[in-house]
């Protein structure tokens, strides 16, 4: 017996777990090692002493009754596991499973608990909760700051969602104005509609908001009495603000702005939680530098277009210009020099038939002197085309481009092809012009590079654009490296074919290999 006593002893003592037993009047009856390490009492402190020197008041009345209830009911237990709290003999709280059996000894009821502290499990579970809210947090104000590019909005829904989640009635986000901060966005459930308008300043290092600011530091307080962390009178019911947080924005160090949410009562927010502030202020940073840069992208972009579009104007100005210098110097070749040539080739032929017969050098000469006249007459009435054609005014671009092919295989050999599907209606001058000085440059480079024995040009209309095709079986020329003027004068006249789509909106696709021929395509949308 007594040898069993020794042994259940050692085992009590050696064992992993705490292990108190109580009487049925309350009273610590064993009390091991591990519990003495737990409760930080030792063994002769305890003994005698009732349950309530390890149990808060609070649970006190819980235990007694538990205690009286195994009693009166005259049965031995097996006690399941269960998670309380004990009280440390300083007085700290701690949380533990325990798990109680009942025996009986005659008359008397013997009550033992295994007690197990959990308090650095409890901690991790406490740290992993916690991580998984801010992760949660974090992703939210991802998913919110992702819903837009518009800095205004980007304000106002980050700083709804912050001053939601800290349960703060009252919010406002400052970004830098050179030395000055200015209020971009504010909230106030204090007031069904919040006066307050973009554009009200502080000055940096003034008040908490400006020293957050100025230093990038976070400033959580519930102490307005001190002059760094006083409120800015901007922000409305700031007397009853007892708690904020002012925290800078940061991206990669530099402040791009400050969120302050303040309210009369606690919020949820404390100085434990400052690198998930500094996590959601960072997200929150780099979504306004990205809208303050697409705003900066965006009102470039308009810049340029609007320099583009009075370039065009311009450009569309001096063609204009040209056309019309070309139909003057037409005009007046074709009537000047046109009727002086004429007149000189009347009187040439005079001349030769008034000759006397046996000056047969002087009316040879004179002859060929007529056939001169009539090859300048030629190259007259050609330049004068090629400087503006007269059909495309009088009769349109389908006549125009008719005439000049039919003349253009004439002059160089090679067969050629127009196609215009029956198309009678006329286009708008701009883009008849445009059309034809693209088919007069792209037959230019033909005769002058191609070698081509065949060519054929097609004239589209759709119902959206206009389309133009000119297609030959010639050498043909690697495209990338011609227009990146290697080959200067093709490159020139395919770069001024380009510059001509451009003003009318229209496009121009080439297609060519060396000993495939070359295809050019251009496409003009009929709403220019």
């Amino acid at each position: 017996m007594k040898e069993s006593e020794e042994r259940y002893s050692i085992l009590l003592e050696c064992a992993s777990d705490g292990i108190v037993s109580l009487n049925s009047r309350g009273k610590i009856i064993e009390f091991n090692r591990k519990a003495e390490e737990i409760f930080q009492y030792t063994k002769d402190e305890v003994l005698g002493r009732n349950l309530s020197i390890i149990v808060p008041k609070y649970y006190f009345p819980t235990h007694r009754k538990g205690i009286t209830d195994i009693i009166e009911s005259k049965k031995s237990r097996i006690g399941k596991t269960m998670e309380v709290v004990g009280l440390r003999r300083d007085g700290t709280q701690f949380p533990h499973e325990i798990s109680v059996s009942t025996f009986r000894v005659g008359d008397e009821v013997i009550f033992t608990a295994i007690i197990r502290d959990i308090s650095e499990r409890k901690k991790a579970e406490e740290k992993i909760k916690r991580q998984n809210e801010e992760l949660i947090l974090l992703n939210s104000i991802a998913q919110i700051i992702g819903q837009s590019i518009n800095l205004e909005e980007i304000l106002n829904s980050t700083l709804g969602f912050v001053m939601d989640t800290s349960k703060a009635n009252v919010g406002a986000i400052f970004l830098p104005n050179h030395s000055k901060l200015t209020l971009a966005a504010y909230k106030s459930k204090f007031e069904k509609n919040p006066k307050k308008k973009r554009g009200d300043e502080i000055k940096l290092g003034d008040n908490s908001i400006g020293y957050a600011a100025q230093k990038g530091k976070i400033v959580i307080s519930n102490n307005t009495r001190d002059r760094r962390q006083k409120i800015p009178t901007i922000i409305s019911h700031f007397s009853k603000l007892k708690y904020f947080i002012c925290l800078p924005l940061k991206s990669k160090e530099k402040v791009v702005g400050v969120l302050f949410i303040g309210d009369s009562h606690e919020i949820r927010f404390t100085g434990k939680d400052e690198n998930l502030l500094n996590s959601i202020g960072n997200s929150i940073a780099v979504s306004i530098e990205n809208a303050i840069l697409f705003e900066e992208i965006k009102a470039a972009n308009l810049e340029i277009a609007q320099e583009r579009e009075k370039l065009e104007h311009l450009t569309m100005k001096l063609i204009v210009s040209q056309e019309d210098e070309r139909r003057k110097i037409s005009r007046e070749l074709h009537d000047e020099a046109g009727q002086l040539i004429s007149t000189l080739k009347i009187n040439l032929e005079m001349m030769g038939k008034k000759l006397p017969g046996n000056l047969t050098t002087i009316s040879n000469l004179v002859k060929k002197s007529t056939e001169l006249v009539d090859q300048s007459s030629y190259e007259i009435k050609r330049l004068c085309t090629n400087l503006h054609p007269s059909l495309l005014d009088s009769l349109g671009l389908q006549a125009a481009l008719s005439s000049y092919i039919e003349e253009f295989q004439e002059s160089y050999g090679v067969k050629t092809e127009f196609n215009y599907g029956g198309i009678k209606k006329r286009f708008p001058i701009e883009i008849e012009r445009v059309i034809y000085r693209a088919v007069q440059e792209s037959l230019n480079n033909i005769a002058k590079h191609a070698r081509a024995s065949r060519l054929s040009v097609s004239l589209l209309d759709t119902p959206i654009s206009i389309i133009v095709t000119v297609e030959d079986n010639g050498v043909g020329f690697d495209v990338k490296r011609t227009l990146s003027s290697h080959e200067v004068n093709r490159g020139l006249g395919i770069l001024g074919i380009k510059e001509r789509m451009c003003l009318v909106n229209g496009h121009i696709t080439i297609k060519s290999k060396k000993g495939n021929g070359t295809v050019i395509r251009l496409e003009i949308p009929k709403k220019v």
